[in-house]
C-alpha cells in the first residue's frame, strides 16, 4: 500500500480541484502542452481506489524487485526536475551489479530540464526516445546515461 496516501489523495484533488486558470497558467510555466483530455482523466483518476492502489504499488517497488526486472530489454527515464534521480541512478548500479544491462541492454538514462511529465513538456523529444528505444537505435543525445 502507499506508504502516505491520504498525501497523495490532497495533492491530487488539490491539483485537479484548483482553477482552470492556476492549473494551466502552472502547466504553460512548466512548459507542457494543453492537454486537456489527459487533465479530464487525471481527475476522473482521483479516487481513493486508485490512489492507494496504484500509487501503492508504484511506491511499494522495492530493491528486490527492480533486480527482478532482469528478462525483458528495459527502458528507465528519470525527468531532471520531478523524479527521483538518485534512486532511478541506484537501479542503474543494481543493473550493473547483476549483469542486466550488459545481457539485455536495458538502460536507465535521465532527461536534464525534464518535468515529471515530461512527455507533455517535451513531445517530439518524448516520441523520438520511445521510437529510438523501440528500434534499437541510439537514443537522443538529451538522453544521459546514469551509473
Amino acid at each position: 500500500m502507499c506508504a502516505r496516501p491520504r498525501l497523495v489523495m490532497a495533492m491530487m484533488w488539490v491539483l485537479h480541484n484548483m482553477p482552470d486558470v492556476l492549473y494551466w497558467g502552472l502547466a504553460r510555466w512548466g512548459g507542457m502542452k494543453k492537454h486537456e483530455e489527459l487533465k479530464e482523466e487525471m481527475g476522473r483518476n482521483t479516487t481513493w481506489e486508485v490512489i492507494s492502489g496504484v500509487y501503492g504499488s508504484i511506491l511499494g517497488f522495492g530493491w528486490e524487485e527492480v533486480r527482478g526486472v532482469n528478462a525483458v530489454r528495459t527502458l528507465v527515464i528519470a525527468a531532471e526536475k520531478g523524479d527521483d534521480v538518485e534512486s532511478a541512478r541506484g537501479m542503474a548500479r543494481a543493473w550493473k551489479e547483476e549483469g542486466v544491462q550488459e545481457r539485455l541492454g536495458s538502460r536507465v538514462v535521465v532527461v536534464k530540464g525534464a518535468l515529471h511529465a515530461w512527455d507533455l513538456q517535451m513531445p517530439e523529444l518524448f516520441a523520438e526516445g520511445i521510437k529510438a528505444w523501440v528500434e534499437g537505435r541510439e537514443l537522443p543525445k538529451e538522453f544521459e546515461e546514469l551509473v
